[in-house]
């Protein structure tokens, strides 16, 4: 698709990035998480991300379509090999220096490339399939990171849980307490909410590209319990990844 882009200036629906920028980033980001793994790279704080993004933005050569593709593919091959290399059991220093298992490293770069070639393809009026398993893959992969990105600003002083179930995926239980997020396996204790997903629908409403309302209302997003409502919350309470 970014091969055969003909205008790389064009606005980005929905970000404050081009599209040629917008797949510059992905191999920059691609990239600096391969560099995370190989040890030649610092974690970074989640309040340092978009001066971040702008300096590496900033460091791509690539000017055209086919070297903006060649890029990414180039991004993604270092970033596999370096995986399949990885030591076995060893945690990587993530976002705010906090260890992260290496599947969530790996689900949070599949994330970028599934989210931002929606982004593109949608501003240039292209198809883009994200499947369910991909989907599905990074939510479980990335749902151990979420505590990083809870909103402060919303989730201080809110308690409440919800048992989040992906179709086809992955299970478990959100818990807030006064702007700290908990994970857990499902079934240890009590919920306050109970919420069931389709993993392309739940994807796309955290990393905010569509709106969860309208997901609830195709029946791709639904809540029960005793306190439904706080289906409708809990994406309030976490910031775009």
């Amino acid at each position: 698709m970014v091969r055969g882009l003909s205008d790389l200036d064009k606005p980005a629906k929905g970000l404050d990035w081009s599209v040629g920028q917008t797949a510059a980033h992905l191999i920059a980001a691609i990239s600096q998480n391969a560099d995370l793994l190989k040890g030649t790279r610092e974690s970074h704080p989640l309040a340092d991300i978009a001066a971040i993004n702008r300096e590496r933005l900033a460091l791509i050569s690539a000017h055209s379509p086919g070297e903006l593709a060649d890029g990414i593919f180039r991004a993604a091959t270092t970033i596999v090999a370096v995986a399949k290399s990885y030591p076995v059991g060893r945690k990587v220093r993530w976002v705010d220096d906090v260890e992260q298992e290496l599947g969530t490293v790996l689900a949070a770069v599949l994330g970028d490339i599934l989210v931002h070639g929606f982004d593109i393809a949608r501003s240039v009026d292209q198809p883009w399939e994200i499947r369910r398993q991909h989907a599905a893959q990074v939510i479980a992969g990335t749902a151990p990171a979420s505590p990083l990105f809870v909103n402060q600003a919303k989730a201080a002083g809110f308690k409440g849980s919800c048992d989040v179930r992906v179709r086809g995926g992955v299970g478990f239980v959100a818990r807030f307490d006064d702007g700290r997020l908990t994970i857990e396996p499902p079934g240890q204790q009590g919920v306050d909410c109970q919420i069931s997903a389709d993993p392309v629908a739940m994807m796309l409403v955290f990393y905010g590209r569509v709106g969860q309302l309208g997901q609830v209302m195709k029946g791709k997003m639904v809540s029960w319990g005793r306190k439904p409502w706080l289906g409708l919350k809990f994406k309030s309470l976490i910031i775009d990844p």
